[in-house]
């Protein structure tokens, strides 16, 4: 199996872990607002973090600061459907929710700009992930 195949996969599990969890922290465990809001931050960073690697290696030629902005943008989504497919209480809570997955996969964009080099070149492939190219802003 292709790293591409391998980071999309895990990516996949993660979200599904999400979703299957959303069942558990509703009905059994029964989490307050703030314990809620952890999880789904916590979960969204997991998110994050294997869509960003997945992008990387789907489209290795592009920027790091493209990769962000994807998996910002695709993280975000995710969460948003997440979070309108299981997601009890009115919109006040929806929001506070989705803000909170948001955080996590800001939290993960912004790891890769100040995690050590090392960590970053195993985590999105290449040693230059980071570095400006001629022509273009990052």
């Amino acid at each position: 199996m292709s790293a591409r195949l391998k980071w999309t996969a895990a990516a996949a599990c993660w979200y599904g872990l999400i979703l299957a969890g959303q069942g558990y922290a509703q009905g059994p465990a029964g989490l307050d607002g703030r314990a809620l809001k952890l999880a789904y931050g916590l979960g969204f960073l997991g998110v994050g973090v294997t869509v960003m690697g997945a992008l990387a290696r789907w489209f290795p030629r592009r920027l790091a600061a493209e990769w962000r902005a994807a998996a910002m943008v695709a993280s975000a989504l995710l969460a948003a459907l997440a979070i309108a497919l299981r997601e009890g209480g009115g919109s006040g809570q929806r929001t506070d929710v989705w803000v909170a997955a948001l955080l996590g996969v800001g939290v993960a964009a912004l790891a890769s700009r100040g995690l050590p080099a090392g960590w970053v070149e195993r985590w999105l492939g290449r040693a230059d992930a980071n570095e400006k190219y001629q022509g273009n802003s990052d």
